[in-house]
């Protein structure tokens, strides 16, 4: 079965590209690693989103989920 319609990523430029292979490479380490890892919408920016991604230790899951919540309730 072929795809459906354009590749979502086939016009970035090739840095581009670069930046977002470098970004998923991170995102995957940290669910290796068995992490707590959660990404938050903070803001938008001429309409674009803005968000944080951000990392604890293991076993520290209650606390960064309370810091998660402080960041929303106070953006």
């Amino acid at each position: 079965m072929g795809s459906v319609g354009k590749k979502p990523f086939a016009s970035l430029p090739d840095n581009m590209n670069v930046f977002r292979s470098k970004m998923s490479a991170s995102f995957y380490l940290g669910e290796l690693a068995g992490v707590p890892w959660i990404t938050l919408p903070l803001a938008e920016i001429d309409g674009a989103p803005l968000g944080v991604s951000l990392v604890s230790a293991c076993g520290t899951d209650a606390w960064l989920l309370e810091l998660s919540k402080a960041l929303v309730q106070n953006r």
